[in-house]
């Protein structure tokens, strides 16, 4: 017998082709028989009709002409930070939902997610004329169900926004939810060999366990509120499993699992619930850009042959699926997704009676179509394989199973710059990915720290500027001090001050002019701020640049001609670093050549990878980190108690001994005068003598 994996690929598929042949005719000649003759039993099988109502306490106000207004009243988005879960938020804005939460970690990302929501919103009324559209945002981990379910209950019940607490106090709470889109999650591509086993943890407790505590918390809300619509987000890697995707498909698979008991049990409660599961492809989103740095070439070659969609595309389509009156239980996307769709359909409930046709009549001819796929996907792995294992060197081939793919994910690192920052800016949070490299990881933070000592230096400089008006010419020597106090004029003038250092001369600004300056240098000495840290937000250069070229626009409006060349305001906004650096107002900038990054009283090399200190990461990875100047060494380790916490000991102890030093000057027997050391007290009370006045009191009493 001949061995067929001795051919070469190309052969071999013809071979292939031809001897299918047959039987793709005779398939494609029964299937319209099989179709026809099988539909009498599947209109009674499949349909479900489904009526969906909500209590009229609810719907007080629906908007009118829109059919789908019982399930547009309150919409809850899981992962509708970005990607497809913010395309789906602007999606329901646009078709006028009432309500819509939005649920993820990051707070800053939430923000910039509420605005655009709103904004689609805003511009939908005001061509379509709908209802106004109230965008509300949660910052929870779904992994931490206590704190998610908390939240839920507390932005049902009271309509509480953490972002926004004041706005919702007026709006007042949205209600049970009626639709429920669970987006969050993430993947890590990588062959299994290069998995630790926290990874295959971390991405079940995201995407799988994820998705129970997200339905736990919101379930028993939409069962009261009437029912609604589930959209849970599994993706085609949860139909087939492909290469790199070991962590990751095993829990969209789980999704499906628990998407079917779920759909059983709440068809036999006779609950007005339901379950759908999307499969969208690889979508355009944040998440596939990070995936796409380190995904083995295998996995790239396999993903590119179904394409890569828009999320607004995606968004729309599950949109549009899930305001049916009689949603599908499978939403799929493009011809590979309805074909995903028929192979792996199963025990899938059906709920429309062409998906159920077709998997009827067409699962034979689809199921040899997808031996043809599989085909290509060996010669695709084996390929890369065979071409990666020629190139390599022996050195290379022995490292290959460890560095063939780089640990993936965000680190989130907090800095703590040594290097005698300004006083309140002595930290910072950036995101980062572990796959940089830490010569370009030094340079960026050093960049940031040197940017926002130059905000330090704007800030004071403009802040001067105002209380004391323009620098005087350091040709003068010192001479207006002399003149200030000879001219009576200036000294008459408003708001008029005489600055200290001697380097002013003034006027100052005007008020208008005034406050057009500490506008711009509020807003950023609060984007610089280490409260920054507690809000959750990274910094990043072009942020801060931002930010000091709006305080420059400001100077420029408030004088047009010009500040002097000498000014510190002027030499603050203008001149470069490296100028800066040895003088007198540059003491805090550093050279990126000359820095140290420093974790753990372990340094981060130069030539390495973040993820070669850090090791496998995911998008939780915090570090703390400092920067040093290179040769001196670790840097001092942070105090157990800090300095409030010492000076709080510190009046403590001293108000202690000031007690015992009190008690220590008492006379030993001062207590025998008090009442409750009286031996015949209790005999008095019992005779009643503890109140006998004298002769002389009893003159003094009112009767």
């Amino acid at each position: 017998m001949v061995n067929t994996m001795t051919l070469p690929h190309g052969l071999r598929l013809l071979a292939a082709g031809i001897l299918a042949l047959p039987a793709l005719l005779l398939l494609v000649t029964i299937a319209p028989v099989v179709a026809i003759l099988s539909i009498p039993s599947l209109a009674i099988l499949v349909r479900r009709r489904r009526d969906f109502t909500i209590p009229r306490i609810i719907l007080a106000s629906p908007p009118r002409g829109n059919r789908n207004a019982p399930l547009l009243r309150h919409a809850v988005v899981t992962g509708g930070s970005s990607g497809i879960g913010l395309s789906i938020a602007i999606e329901l804005a646009r078709r006028g939902c009432h309500n819509i939460t939005l649920v993820a970690r990051r707070e800053d990302q939430l923000a910039d997610a509420r605005r655009s929501v709103e904004g689609a919103a805003a511009s939908s009324t005001s061509e379509n004329g709908t209802v106004a559209v109230v965008v509300r945002t949660v910052s929870v981990d779904v992994t931490n169900y206590s704190a998610l379910e908390g939240s839920i209950d507390k932005l049902i019940l009271e309509g509480v926004d953490e972002n926004d607490a004041a706005r919702d106090d007026r709006r007042g709470p949205p209600g049970p939810p009626t639709l429920l889109f669970h987006c969050a999650g993430y993947s890590n591509p990588l062959a299994f060999a290069d998995l630790s086993a926290a990874d295959f943890r971390d991405m079940a407790d995201v995407n799988y366990l994820g998705s129970v505590h997200v339905v736990k918390s919101i379930l028993p809300h939409m069962t009261r509120g009437g029912g609604g619509n589930i959209i849970l987000t599994s993706s085609m890697s949860g139909q087939a499993g492909t290469y790199g995707y070991s962590a990751y498909s095993p829990t969209k698979f789980a999704l499906r699992g628990f998407a079917e008991c779920l759909s059983m049990e709440l068809a036999a409660n006779g609950s007005n619930v339901h379950i759908s599961l999307s499969y969208p492809p690889d979508t355009r989103t944040p998440g596939y850009e990070n995936e796409n740095r380190n995904k083995p070439e295998e996995c790239r070659l396999i993903s590119e042959s179904a394409g890569v969609w828009d999320p607004d595309v995606v968004g729309r389509g599950i949109v549009d699926k899930a305001l049916r009156a009689n949603p599908p239980f499978d939403i799929y996307f493009g011809i590979d997704g309805w074909m995903l769709s028929i192979l792996t359909s199963g025990m899938t409930p059906v709920t429309s009676e062409f998906d159920a046709i077709c998997q009827v009549a067409m699962m034979g001819l689809l199921r040899l179509v997808s031996l043809f796929y599989l085909m290509d996907f060996g010669r695709i792995t084996q390929g890369c394989n065979a071409a990666s294992a020629t190139t390599r060197t022996p050195k290379e081939a022995q490292t290959y199973s460890s560095y063939r793919s780089l640990p993936a994910g965000m680190v989130l690192i907090n800095l703590k710059s040594t290097l005698g920052a300004k006083t309140n800016n002595d930290e910072f949070l950036y995101e980062t990915n572990a796959t940089t490299k830490v010569d370009e990881l030094i340079e960026s933070l050093v960049g940031i720290h040197n940017a926002r000592v130059r905000s330090c230096l704007v800030a004071d400089a403009v802040k001067a500027l105002v209380t004391y008006g323009v620098a005087e010419s350091p040709e003068s020597g010192g001479t207006h001090r002399v003149q200030e106090s000879l001219d009576k004029e200036k000294e008459e003038e408003p708001n008029y001050a005489v600055d200290p250092s001697g380097l002013r001369s003034g006027p100052p600004p005007d008020s208008h002019v005034a406050e057009i300056l500490m506008r711009a240098v509020q807003t950023l000495e609060e984007y610089v701020h280490k409260k920054q840290v507690l809000n959750k937000v990274c910094l990043t250069l072009d942020g801060i640049e931002k930010n000091i070229a709006s305080v420059r626009d400001a100077v420029t409006i408030s004088y047009p001609a010009g500040l002097p060349e000498w000014d510190a305001v002027r030499i603050a906004l203008d001149e470069p670093v490296e100028k800066l650096r040895g003088s007198n107002l540059g003491g805090s900038f550093i050279d990126a050549k000359d820095a140290s990054l420093w974790t753990c009283n372990k340094e981060f090399l130069r030539g390495t990878l973040l993820s070669d200190r850090l090791g496998s990461c995911n998008e939780k990875t915090k570090v703390i980190a400092k920067l040093t100047t290179k040769g001196s060494g670790p840097p001092v380790r942070e105090p157990i108690v800090s300095e409030a916490e010492r000076n709080a000991m510190a009046a403590y102890y001293f108000k202690r001994q000031e007690e015992l030093k009190s008690l220590s000057k008492a006379d030993e027997d001062d207590y025998l005068n008090s009442q409750w050391a009286d031996p015949k007290g209790m005999k008095r009370n019992l005779q009643g003598l503890t109140d006998v006045k004298t002769p002389g009191e009893l003159s003094r009493l009112p009767f």
